[in-house]
Order: C-alpha cells, then sequence, then structure tokens
C-alpha cells in the first residue's frame, strides 16, 4: 500500500529512502528492545509491519500535503490495464526468485542441510547487492520510460541512447572491482561474517561474486524493456535462464557439489542478461560501445595484479589497496574526475 511508487515514477525519490531508512530503525529499534529470546520472536513480523506502516503512512500522507490528491477509491477500469501488463513482469520477478534458489533446494536434495548452510553464508553478500542492483534498475526506469514516451525527434533517440549507455558503463566500472576484489577478501568475509568453521563456504564466495556484475548489470536492460512496453522478452529471458540453470545443478552438483551450485549459477545468469541486451537492441538501443568499459577493465586488472603480488590476508588491507589501486589507475587514465568537489565517472 505503499505510494512509493509515486515517488519513484515523479522521479522525487529522496523521501522514499528517507522513509525507508526511519521505518527500518523503527523495526530494529522494537526487535532489539522487546525480542529476549527464542519465546518472544512473534515480536519480529509485528515490528517490521510498524516499521513499514509508518513509512507508508508518512509517504502518504506527504502527497496528500502537496494537493496531488492521492486518496483510495475504486476504478477499475484504470486499474485493470495495470493490472494486465504488470502480469509479465511478476512473472519475470517469480522466475528471478527460482534462479536465486534453486541451487539451495537442490543442495538440500542431493548434498543435505550442511552444504545448504555453507551455501547460503556465501549467498547472503550476493543476495544483498543483487538487491542493489534491483533497486537501481528501478530508479533508472522513470527517465528511461520518460525518454521513451518523447521518441518522436532523433533528439530524444539519442538521449535515450545516453541514458542507457551510461547507465550500462556505469554499472561495469562500479562492479568490476566488486568481482575482483572479492576473489581475493572472500576468506576475510567470511571469517569475520561467520567465523573459521565456514571455510567451505570461501570458494563458493569466489566462484559466486563474479555473478555480481552480470545481475547488477542486467537491470539497465530490464528497465529498458520495460520502458518500451516489453516486459514480455524480460519474463522470456530470464525463463530461458531457469532451464539452463535447472539442468546445470541437476548435472553438477553431483558431481562437484556446492561448487557445481555457484557454477550453475554463474553460468545461468549471462544467458539472461545477454538475451535482455539483444532483446534491448531490437527495440533500438544499442549495446553500449566496448571502447568505453577498456579504463573500468584495465584498472580492475591492475587491481587484481597489486593484490596478486602483495597476498595480503585479512580484510582491510586488501581492500583500501584493492580500492586505492583500482580509483589511482581509473583516474590515471581518465576515467575518474571531478565536477566541483564531487568525484566523478567519465567512461
Amino acid at each position: 500500500m505503499s505510494t512509493k511508487w509515486i515517488d519513484m515514477g515523479i522521479e522525487t525519490a529522496t523521501p522514499v529512502g528517507v522513509w525507508r531508512v526511519i521505518g527500518d530503525l523503527i523495526f530494529g529499534g522494537l526487535a532489539v528492545t522487546l525480542v529476549k529470546g527464542p519465546d518472544d520472536l512473534w515480536v519480529v513480523p509485528l515490528a517490521l509491519v510498524a516499521g513499514e506502516a509508518v513509512g507508508a503512512a508518512a509517504l502518504f500522507l506527504r502527497l496528500k500535503t502537496q494537493g496531488l490528491g492521492v486518496r483510495l477509491r475504486w476504478d477499475p477500469e484504470v486499474a485493470a490495464p495495470l493490472f494486465g501488463r504488470a502480469a509479465p513482469i511478476l512473472g519475470q520477478i517469480l522466475l528471478g526468485l527460482l534462479l536465486y534458489n534453486m541451487d539451495v533446494v537442490f543442495l538440500r536434495v542431493l548434498m543435505g542441510n550442511e552444504a545448504v548452510g555453507y551455501y547460503a553464508a556465501a549467498y547472503m553478500l550476493i543476495s544483498f547487492l543483487a538487491n542493489i542492483g534491483v533497486l537501481y534498475g528501478l530508479s533508472l526506469l522513470p527517465a528511461l520510460s520518460r525518454e521513451s514516451e518523447a521518441e518522436a525527434g532523433q533528439a530524444s533517440f539519442e538521449s535515450t541512447t545516453a541514458i542507457y549507455h551510461t547507465a550500462l558503463a556505469h554499472v561495469f566500472a562500479i562492479t568490476a572491482p566488486v568481482a575482483v576484489g572479492g576473489v581475493f577478501v572472500a576468506r576475510g568475509i567470511i571469517e569475520l561474517g561467520f567465523g573459521d568453521a565456514y571455510q567451505p563456504s570461501v570458494i563458493v564466495l569466489q566462484v559466486l561474486v563474479w555473478v555480481v556484475p552480470i545481475t547488477v548489470l542486467r537491470n539497465v536492460p530490464w528497465s529498458a524493456l520495460i520502458a518500451r512496453d516489453a516486459e514480455h522478452l524480460a519474463m522470456r529471458a530470464t525463463l530461458w535462464a531457469v532451464v539452463l540453470n535447472l539442468v546445470l545443478n541437476a548435472t553438477l552438483i553431483p558431481k562437484i557439489g556446492m561448487v557445481g551450485a555457484a557454477l550453475a549459477t554463474l553460468l545461468a545468469e549471462p544467458l539472461a542478461c545477454g538475451m535482455m541486451i539483444y532483446y534491448a537492441a531490437t527495440r533500438g538501443l544499442p549495446m553500449v560501445p566496448l571502447r568505453r568499459l577498456v579504463k573500468p577493465a584495465l584498472a580492475a586488472a591492475a587491481m587484481a595484479a597489486a593484490l596478486w603480488w602483495v597476498a595480503a590476508d585479512g580484510l582491510v588491507l586488501p581492500l583500501v589497496l584493492g580500492a586505492t589501486t583500482y580509483l589511482v589507475t581509473l583516474a590515471i587514465l581518465g576515467g575518474l574526475g571531478r565536477e566541483g568537489r564531487i568525484p566523478v565517472l567519465r567512461i
């Protein structure tokens, strides 16, 4: 019932973020204060509902005070077409959830609970980063939708293409070092979050971390397809990835266990991403020129070389060294600059 979609549609996302944080703080405060043991776990869902309700009410009242005329009413003529168009988007999201969780189901059946626990520990970080990618895609959707509706002239078409290409290039520049650095700090992350007993999770995380750039990148053509009334193509791409993931899980897990499950995800995600990029190209949005990806790719390679050469253990030192190497190299190559005091990507 939250009106956050209205704010995102008119590109005023700041209130959505502010009240999401406030709602989560309310949830966390109630949970920490009232949950003292297992018998109090019933409080957690109620605390979550309370936090969400406060945020939803605040956003609703904010729109009312701005005179936007938001009110509850029965209007099937407006709602029915929206439900019809939303069906393939909902289907794609459900297929995406199946894609993300299918490996866990296979591991439970073929290897047991212990493997699921190790795998879930590694998957937690990947899931968090993937959700950030979804939010980025949603924030990109209003701009792409506005430009798509205004594409009567060549200037508007060029503007849409520029937004699309810049989004792809920026996503690559931000996520490539995450994948490269994740390989080197995976052990430190697992030890910090779960302890030495979870060493089997390290290799899983080192494989899964390469899913991050692909998953986040996929949200850009996903938004473009929705903006161009082609959400059914996004669902089709995800469906084929689910089928491939199903086959790979059944084939690889009996042979190489948890690493097989991770590889199944790593091999299935590029199929969904590649198909969405292809479908976006058929709708007038060509793939970003590869020359725009050269600078971040070289910076990520320099980062990998530095981390391999130093071979530092732990978490803090590799993170600092990797981030510094990547940013300095990117700046030397001209891919990082400033607008006033704000650093900006120039790729």
